[in-house]
């Protein structure tokens, strides 16, 4: 979910790491990154800590601040993060 928004935000963004990679497009890399966390059944594990994704909002706010945000590699926003969890949750 994080490439995707990524690839939304900015088109471009990850042109030097489809150059220098194998990966073809953005839909391969997406692939991959989907394959890997079904392979290691990430969403099972973290489903089995957080039984309901509103467990997930109740503590959003403290998920996000100006100085974690400024960490992403591209401007993000309370709405940003709350899409990237709840596409990820499901």
């Amino acid at each position: 979910e994080v490439v995707k928004l990524i690839y939304k935000k900015n088109k471009n963004y990850l042109n030097p790491l489809i150059k220098h990679t194998k990966f073809k497009d953005i839909n391969e890399i997406i692939f991959e990154l989907n394959a890997l966390s079904k392979k290691h059944n990430i969403v099972k594990k973290v489903k089995s800590y957080i039984k309901k994704f509103s467990n997930i909002e109740k503590v959003l706010h403290q998920m996000f601040s100006k100085s974690r945000s400024k960490n992403f590699i591209l401007n993000i926003n309370k709405k940003d993060l709350r899409t990237i969890l709840a596409n990820s949750y499901e």
